[in-house]
């Protein structure tokens, strides 16, 4: 049984903003990339199914995936070797259709190798974000994704071409393909998913790609900016996936590469989290921060938000979001403004009801120094607007 924990200052914080209220949700999974190899209690380095694409000559490999720097580093690049097919792949059926592109009876010649890094806990629901950087590099398709436990149910928060420099996609897969299609501009029922231009480039930028998963819905958003909007629920719980892949000309998210794709390229992952409304604690422990991990900040502002998915829906509800997450550093916080335009206020009140501490916050990230406080009981504040979310906490030294 899951059981609600007290929250405190110490633990990450995300406020979910809407236009007449303030959401808490509070970190439940995710990785910081931090260290010099991924951590394999949370992560498989390749797809469980082992990401060979036999009849495109692609093959994933786990050599392929690396840390550095805090920073997770998924590659892609040329290759020229024959690669073993696992004996269950091997069916009758298998082998009569790729009967001519097999070598030595199980193994097929590679061209491209790359990478993915998949969670080895399944969820269901929340507030799923990667803060991402894409190679501008043609044929390379990196991604962002949900994948269901029936090998039917997929989320795409985000896909990405390196040649579409100012374009990424989202799209949702359900074995009810009813429910994948929504009413458009001229009332004509179309398919969801789709590529969403942005009024400027968005790859070799560090950008937040994410998605809010509730029941009957999923929100996805850039930047904090809500760009689409899906009505319908998908029955099983879902896994983490990032990867870069490489598309194949005449397949899917074609071209493919060709002689000006530089390679090898990489797809650069600052980090993945999942926040929940309930508070659950998180046993494993948060890495707090370095200071200065967010000082490269994404250029990605208004102006850039792309064209909606679903552009008649209440997606001006959603206004963007607000993390608070420790550092190093006893009582001071990173801030960030992911998609909030207006201006933030946070106010500490003391036990005698008087403020303590007050600042205004207009920038995309910004350090929250309480270092200066006595230890003690407080009430934070923070409002936006005319909405104020509202919480007693300690601070200690």
């Amino acid at each position: 049984m899951t059981v609600l924990r007290k929250w405190d200052i110490g633990q990450p914080l995300l406020i979910r903003v809407k236009q007449d209220t303030l959401i808490p949700m509070y970190f439940y999974f995710g990785d910081e990339f931090v260290g010099n190899t991924l951590n394999s209690e949370k992560w498989y380095d390749n797809y469980p199914w082992g990401g060979l694409e036999v009849e495109n000559h692609i093959a994933a490999s786990p050599h392929f995936v690396s840390q550095k720097n805090g920073v997770l580093v998924l590659k892609t690049d040329r290759a020229d070797y024959l690669q073993a097919i696992p004996d269950w792949m091997m069916t009758e059926e298998f082998k009569n259709k790729n009967k001519e592109i097999l070598f030595e009876k199980n193994k097929f010649q590679v061209n491209y190798s790359t990478s993915a890094i998949y969670s080895k806990t399944p969820f269901h629901y929340g507030y799923f974000e990667a803060r991402c950087k894409v190679p501008a590099q043609k044929g390379v398709w990196p991604a962002f994704w949900l994948y269901g436990q029936n090998n039917k149910d997929e989320i795409d928060f985000m896909e990405m071409k390196g040649e579409r420099k100012d374009n990424y996609h989202i799209d949702i897969h359900h074995p009810d393909k009813k429910i994948e299609r929504y009413r458009g501009f001229l009332g004509f029922k179309k398919r969801f998913g789709a590529w969403l231009k942005a009024n400027e480039d968005i790859v070799e930028k560090w950008v937040t790609y994410s998605g809010l998963w509730e029941p009957n819905k999923v929100t996805f958003f850039m930047d904090g900016m809500p760009t689409g909007v899906f009505y319908g629920d998908f029955e099983t719980q879902q896994n983490i996936i990032l990867n870069s892949s490489i598309a194949v000309d005449g397949k899917a998210f074609s071209p493919g590469p060709d002689n000006s794709t530089i390679f090898p390229n990489y797809f650069e992952v600052d980090y993945v989290r999942l926040w929940t409304e309930g508070y659950y604690g998180n046993d494993a422990g948060f890495p707090n921060r370095n200071v200065e991990d967010e000082m490269e900040l994404a250029t990605v502002t208004k102006k850039s938000l792309p064209k909606k998915m679903n552009a008649k829906r209440k997606l001006n509800e959603e206004q963007g979001f607000i993390s608070i997450m420790p550092t190093k550093l006893d009582n001071v916080f990173q801030l960030r403004l992911s998609g909030v335009f207006s201006p933030v206020n946070i106010q500490l009140m003391n036990q005698e009801n008087q403020s303590a501490f007050t600042q205004t916050f207009i920038n995309k990230s910004q350090l929250l120094n309480l270092s200066h406080l006595d230890e003690g009981k407080y009430k934070l504040i923070i409002q936006v607007d005319q909405n104020s979310f509202e919480r007693s906490i300690n601070l200690k030294k």
